[in-house]
């Protein structure tokens, strides 16, 4: 990410935040005392409450969207347009072969597969071609090698195989992925319908049974699926989650490719197909498969870059995602204000708590009673959509979703406000963006 983009990145994130605190010190002065008299605590405490009233009522329309949901019945294609798989590979020896044997198990009559060696210094790409010319492949499976001078990153060697394909779609595994052999027959009916110019795959964890961690994780990938097939129920943002997704390459041409300078490329993408007026589908019914994280260091600095990356796309296509002229519906709209809240409400509660406790500390009027309410109806809003989450996505019953979610909850209690916070510091106050670093395989450990 380059100088001006963060310091973009820093404007827009205080502006937003300036823009939300003179808004409430605004409305606190323009209406009579009477009128905020019957709220149900201080205006500025009661905006976060009405916050949460908020995102208590979006979970409430996520549920009903579920329960309209069925998974796809839509009939096995009758044409079938030209696929090409692109599998990046930094430093992936110990797990690339497996890949390679799983994918070239998929039943389609008109696809290719490219892997991209990325700069790697582990014998990727000599284990790659001497699986080739174990197995005869030269046919169906390209290798790219990329210069050891080459910009770095997942996007950068998606451009430079981009670059190179004539087939209509993109499908873009990562190097640990699993699928179904029928993965791309399921996923055409999709692709067919209108205005749809790239699907997601439903993420499962492969390794889910090492540890708790892991447990845990795919839990989480259990309630994304539930919030990915709410936001499609309801007309909001499908998002591409970077492994079993596919788009349209014509499109993906016009929009000028990857974005090399993003931290979470997949992400980024999303946003401009949403903005340049096209949709996204969500493939629950398709599964693909991936390996968690083994462990808590390699965990934290993974999520910091995935919400790191979350946020300062955003924060890159702020303006266009306001402008009365942007393509995006209401309910697009709604499903952005409902998404940044999730960053908005932990710092919101964080500097609350510490000016109310000051104020208790020095024996002056608390409002610490009320923002404890607040807080608590905000944490259980989210316990009870992980729990229903969790168990719908996960065929568990009722005890075991409850055990599992309250699980995933406190999971995600530990990690989600400190995450946000320490994003926030970085945005505001880091001389440069987080780096990219790659995760560990269990092999490799």
């Amino acid at each position: 990410m380059s100088p001006e983009d963060n310091l973009r990145d820093r404007v827009t994130f205080l502006s937003s935040i300036a823009s939300v605190w003179l808004s409430i010190k605004f409305i606190g002065i323009l209406f009579p005392e009477r009128y905020l008299d019957v709220l149900p605590g201080p205006w500025p405490l009661s905006a976060l409450f009405l916050v949460a009233i908020a995102v208590a009522i979006y979970s409430i329309c996520l549920f009903i969207a579920q329960r309209k949901f069925s998974l796809n019945t839509l009939n096995l294609p009758t044409v079938y347009p030209r696929f090409e798989v692109l599998i990046a590979a930094h430093n992936e020896s110990s797990v690339i072969v497996d890949t390679l044997q799983n994918m070239l198990q998929i039943d389609y009559p008109n696809w290719q597969l490219t892997v991209i060696d990325d700069r790697s210094s582990d014998g990727t790409a000599k284990i790659i071609k001497a699986f080739c010319a174990e197995q005869g492949l030269s046919e169906r499976l390209t290798v790219i090698e990329r210069d050891s001078n080459a910009r770095p990153g997942k996007a950068a060697a998606l451009n430079e195989a981009f670059k190179a394909s004539s087939a209509d779609y993109i499908a873009i595994f990562d190097a640990d992925a699993r699928v179904e052999a029928n993965c791309l027959r399921q996923a055409v009916p999709h692709l067919l319908e209108p205005d749809i110019v790239g699907l997601q795959f439903q993420k499962r964890v492969s390794n889910a049974e090492v540890n708790l961690l892991t447990r845990c994780q795919d839990f989480e990938m259990a309630f994304d699926t539930y919030v990915q097939v709410g936001r499609q129920s309801m007309n909001g943002l499908v998002e591409l989650r970077g492994n079993g997704c596919i788009v349209l390459r014509s499109v993906v041409l016009a929009l000028g490719g990857w974005d090399e300078n993003s931290l979470t490329e997949d992400l980024e993408l999303s946003n401009r197909i949403y903005l340049a007026g096209y949709k996204l589908a969500f493939a629950p019914e398709i599964i693909v498969r991936e390996e968690a994280v083994l462990h808590a260091q390699a965990f934290y600095r993974q999520r910091r870059r995935w919400t790191e990356g979350s946020l300062r796309r955003h924060l890159k296509y702020a303006i266009r995602f306001w402008n009365p002229q942007s393509p995006l519906t209401f309910s697009q709209r709604t499903d952005v204000f409902i998404f940044l809240i999730q960053f908005a409400i932990p710092i919101w509660i964080f500097f609350d708590s510490m000016l109310e406790f000051t104020f208790l500390l020095l024996g002056s009027k608390s409002n610490i009673t009320f923002l404890m309410l607040v807080s608590c109806i905000v944490g259980v809003t989210l316990w009870a959509n992980i729990v229903v989450g969790v168990g719908r996505w996960r065929n568990l019953g009722p005890w075991a979703a409850l055990r599992s979610g309250s699980l995933t909850f406190l999971y995600g209690f530990l990690c989600w406000p400190t995450i946000v916070i320490w994003t926030s510091r970085k945005i505001l106050f880091g001389r440069r963006a987080t780096t990219w670093v790659k995760t560990p395989r269990m092999l490799d450990l």
